[in-house]
């Protein structure tokens, strides 16, 4: 699973391919703009790159970048979804305060997968992500993230 956020994607982490074992490999993209571009993450606060939108507070490619690492140690690609063959698209919102917490978590756009859909909102709801740069004055955010669930078979 990757949140690239503009990085190169990479391979799903050890916890997810548990998860899909006899399924074949598993890569979680946020997006196709992820999976064809390479370099840093987005620049700064309210950042547009078809991954990911942060409205509501400045903090900046540093932030964004540890948004990835937490991804990195916290996504999965949910077995049902991967036992049944099922891959899509799912955007989420989440608003998040300058602590981190997640105050709220929904879906904007489904993906066609009950599965798929109910693990890109577990991931985020009640979860504390980085806290926001002590230079941010904003007191949250809000997150539009497109996931890209793609399950690759062989």
């Amino acid at each position: 699973m990757d949140l690239s956020l503009g990085l190169a994607p990479a391979l799903a982490p050890s916890r997810p391919a548990s998860a899909v074992r006899g399924t074949g490999a598993a890569d979680l993209a946020l997006g196709s703009a992820a999976r064809d571009a390479a370099g840093p993450p987005p620049p700064g606060a309210s950042s547009t790159d078809g991954n990911i939108r942060v409205r509501g507070a400045q903090v900046g490619k540093d932030w964004i970048a540890q948004l990835h690492e937490w991804w990195l140690q916290h996504s999965y690609y949910p077995r049902q979804a991967a036992r049944d063959g099922e891959d899509g698209t799912v955007v989420v919102h989440v608003k998040v305060n300058r602590d981190g917490k997640v105050e709220m978590v929904d879906i904007e756009s489904r993906s066609g997968s009950q599965w798929l859909d109910a693990g890109a909102q577990a991931v985020f709801r009640g979860a504390t992500l980085p806290p926001f740069p002590p230079t941010t004055p904003e007191n949250e955010a809000d997150l539009d993230i497109t996931i890209d669930y793609i399950l690759v078979r062989r």
